[in-house]
Protein backbone atom coordinates (compact mmCIF):
# COMPACT_ATOMS: atom_id res chain seq x y z
CA UNK A 1 0.00 0.00 0.00
CA UNK A 2 1.27 3.50 -0.71
CA UNK A 3 2.66 5.23 2.35
CA UNK A 4 5.09 8.02 3.26
CA UNK A 5 8.36 8.21 1.30
CA UNK A 6 7.22 6.03 -1.56
CA UNK A 7 9.61 5.34 -4.43
CA UNK A 8 8.28 8.25 -6.48
CA UNK A 9 8.62 10.71 -3.59
CA UNK A 10 12.23 9.80 -2.96
CA UNK A 11 13.13 9.71 -6.66
CA UNK A 12 11.45 13.04 -7.38
CA UNK A 13 13.05 14.62 -4.33
CA UNK A 14 16.43 13.83 -5.91
CA UNK A 15 15.43 14.32 -9.56
CA UNK A 16 12.10 16.17 -9.91
CA UNK A 17 11.69 15.03 -13.53
CA UNK A 18 11.70 11.33 -12.57
CA UNK A 19 8.98 9.19 -14.08
CA UNK A 20 7.63 6.31 -11.99
CA UNK A 21 5.09 3.61 -12.77
CA UNK A 22 3.65 1.34 -10.09
CA UNK A 23 1.98 -1.95 -10.98
CA UNK A 24 -0.56 -3.77 -8.84
CA UNK A 25 -3.78 -5.70 -9.26
CA UNK A 26 -5.15 -5.27 -5.73
CA UNK A 27 -8.23 -3.00 -5.82
CA UNK A 28 -7.47 -1.62 -2.34
CA UNK A 29 -3.92 -0.67 -3.34
CA UNK A 30 -5.20 0.94 -6.52
CA UNK A 31 -7.81 2.96 -4.62
CA UNK A 32 -5.08 4.31 -2.32
CA UNK A 33 -2.84 4.95 -5.32
CA UNK A 34 -5.41 7.27 -6.88
CA UNK A 35 -5.21 9.44 -3.77
CA UNK A 36 -1.57 9.20 -2.74
CA UNK A 37 0.49 8.83 -5.90
CA UNK A 38 0.90 12.44 -6.89
CA UNK A 39 3.85 13.74 -8.84
CA UNK A 40 6.11 16.74 -9.09
CA UNK A 41 5.15 19.13 -11.91
CA UNK A 42 8.31 18.15 -13.86
CA UNK A 43 7.93 14.38 -13.45
CA UNK A 44 5.22 11.78 -13.73
CA UNK A 45 3.79 9.14 -11.44
CA UNK A 46 1.40 6.56 -12.79
CA UNK A 47 -0.09 3.29 -11.62
CA UNK A 48 -1.18 0.35 -13.70
CA UNK A 49 -3.87 -2.16 -12.81
CA UNK A 50 -2.10 -5.27 -14.11
CA UNK A 51 -0.90 -8.70 -13.10
CA UNK A 52 2.78 -9.66 -12.96
CA UNK A 53 1.83 -12.81 -14.89
CA UNK A 54 1.28 -10.59 -17.97
CA UNK A 55 4.59 -8.73 -18.47
CA UNK A 56 3.73 -7.76 -22.06
CA UNK A 57 0.70 -5.78 -20.85
CA UNK A 58 2.77 -4.17 -18.10
CA UNK A 59 5.47 -3.11 -20.55
CA UNK A 60 2.94 -1.77 -23.06
CA UNK A 61 1.15 0.31 -20.46
CA UNK A 62 4.35 1.46 -18.72
CA UNK A 63 5.67 2.77 -22.04
CA UNK A 64 2.94 5.42 -21.94
CA UNK A 65 4.76 7.07 -19.01
CA UNK A 66 8.31 5.73 -19.27
CA UNK A 67 10.80 6.13 -22.09
CA UNK A 68 11.89 2.51 -22.42
CA UNK A 69 14.75 3.52 -24.72
CA UNK A 70 16.46 5.03 -21.66
CA UNK A 71 17.73 2.99 -18.68
CA UNK A 72 15.11 2.31 -16.03
CA UNK A 73 15.04 0.69 -12.60
CA UNK A 74 12.78 -2.34 -12.45
CA UNK A 75 11.86 -2.97 -8.83
CA UNK A 76 10.37 -6.40 -8.12
CA UNK A 77 10.06 -6.21 -4.35
CA UNK A 78 8.17 -9.06 -2.73
CA UNK A 79 6.26 -9.93 -5.90
CA UNK A 80 7.88 -13.02 -7.43
CA UNK A 81 7.03 -15.04 -4.33
CA UNK A 82 3.42 -14.89 -5.61
CA UNK A 83 4.48 -16.62 -8.86
CA UNK A 84 4.61 -20.20 -7.63
CA UNK A 85 6.21 -21.77 -10.71
CA UNK A 86 9.91 -20.88 -10.73
CA UNK A 87 10.23 -21.18 -14.53
CA UNK A 88 7.28 -18.85 -15.04
CA UNK A 89 8.82 -16.38 -12.59
CA UNK A 90 12.11 -16.51 -14.51
CA UNK A 91 10.29 -15.94 -17.82
CA UNK A 92 8.59 -12.86 -16.35
CA UNK A 93 11.91 -11.36 -15.24
CA UNK A 94 13.60 -12.23 -18.56
CA UNK A 95 10.76 -10.70 -20.61
CA UNK A 96 10.75 -7.47 -18.65
CA UNK A 97 14.53 -7.12 -18.61
CA UNK A 98 14.76 -7.93 -22.33
CA UNK A 99 12.51 -4.95 -23.01
CA UNK A 100 14.68 -2.39 -21.22
CA UNK A 101 17.99 -1.03 -22.52
CA UNK A 102 21.53 -1.56 -21.33
CA UNK A 103 22.23 0.30 -18.10
CA UNK A 104 18.83 -0.58 -16.62
CA UNK A 105 18.74 -2.05 -13.13
CA UNK A 106 16.80 -4.90 -11.58
CA UNK A 107 16.09 -4.61 -7.86
CA UNK A 108 14.64 -7.81 -6.48
CA UNK A 109 13.69 -9.19 -3.09
CA UNK A 110 12.35 -12.66 -2.40
CA UNK A 111 11.82 -14.83 0.68
CA UNK A 112 14.16 -17.77 1.00
CA UNK A 113 14.10 -20.95 3.02
CA UNK A 114 17.91 -21.27 3.07
CA UNK A 115 19.10 -21.42 6.67
CA UNK A 116 22.41 -19.72 5.88
CA UNK A 117 20.46 -16.72 4.56
CA UNK A 118 18.20 -16.51 7.61
CA UNK A 119 15.22 -18.00 5.84
CA UNK A 120 14.18 -20.71 8.26
CA UNK A 121 12.28 -18.18 10.36
CA UNK A 122 10.08 -17.30 7.38
CA UNK A 123 8.63 -20.77 6.91
CA UNK A 124 6.03 -20.56 9.74
CA UNK A 125 4.94 -17.09 8.58
CA UNK A 126 4.51 -18.30 4.99
CA UNK A 127 2.62 -21.39 6.14
CA UNK A 128 0.29 -19.13 8.14
CA UNK A 129 -0.19 -16.88 5.10
CA UNK A 130 -0.97 -19.81 2.81
CA UNK A 131 -3.51 -21.21 5.29
CA UNK A 132 -5.27 -17.86 5.79
CA UNK A 133 -4.79 -15.63 2.75
CA UNK A 134 -4.66 -15.56 -1.01
CA UNK A 135 -2.86 -15.68 -3.30
CA UNK A 136 -0.43 -18.28 -1.97
CA UNK A 137 3.27 -17.47 -1.68
CA UNK A 138 6.47 -19.46 -1.92
CA UNK A 139 10.06 -19.18 -0.81
CA UNK A 140 12.95 -20.17 -3.04
CA UNK A 141 16.53 -21.25 -2.57
CA UNK A 142 19.33 -18.74 -2.93
CA UNK A 143 20.32 -20.58 -6.11
CA UNK A 144 16.83 -20.15 -7.58
CA UNK A 145 16.79 -16.46 -6.65
CA UNK A 146 20.26 -15.93 -8.12
CA UNK A 147 19.00 -17.32 -11.44
CA UNK A 148 16.66 -14.32 -11.78
CA UNK A 149 19.83 -12.25 -12.34
CA UNK A 150 21.25 -14.40 -15.16
CA UNK A 151 22.87 -12.14 -17.75
CA UNK A 152 23.01 -9.16 -15.38
CA UNK A 153 25.91 -7.75 -13.40
CA UNK A 154 25.10 -8.01 -9.69
CA UNK A 155 26.27 -5.02 -7.69
CA UNK A 156 28.08 -5.38 -4.33
CA UNK A 157 27.40 -6.72 -1.78
CA UNK A 158 25.60 -9.24 -4.00
CA UNK A 159 22.70 -11.47 -3.07
CA UNK A 160 22.34 -11.06 0.66
CA UNK A 161 19.67 -10.63 3.28
CA UNK A 162 18.02 -7.26 2.72
CA UNK A 163 18.99 -6.16 6.20
CA UNK A 164 22.62 -6.55 5.13
CA UNK A 165 22.39 -4.78 1.78
CA UNK A 166 24.35 -1.59 2.41
CA UNK A 167 22.92 -1.42 5.90
CA UNK A 168 24.13 0.95 8.57
CA UNK A 169 25.95 -0.86 11.40
CA UNK A 170 23.08 -0.20 13.84
CA UNK A 171 20.36 -1.34 11.44
CA UNK A 172 18.02 -3.72 13.27
CA UNK A 173 17.33 -7.04 11.57
CA UNK A 174 14.17 -7.30 9.51
CA UNK A 175 12.11 -10.22 8.31
CA UNK A 176 14.69 -12.01 6.17
CA UNK A 177 14.35 -11.49 2.47
CA UNK A 178 17.12 -12.28 0.07
CA UNK A 179 17.80 -9.66 -2.55
CA UNK A 180 20.18 -7.81 -4.79
CA UNK A 181 20.53 -5.04 -7.32
CA UNK A 182 21.89 -5.85 -10.76
CA UNK A 183 22.66 -3.82 -13.89
CA UNK A 184 21.93 -4.91 -17.44
CA UNK A 185 25.25 -4.76 -19.33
Amino acid sequence: LPTVDNTHEIAQRIAPDSRIVYVDNDPIVLAHARTLLTSTPDGATDYIDADVHDPAAILERAAVTLDLTEPVAVMMLGILNFVLDVEKARRIVREIMAAVPSGSCLVLTHPTFDDDLGGAGQIPAMEFWNENATPPITARSGEDIAAFFDGLEILPPGLVSCSRWRAEPETPPVVPQFGAVAVKP
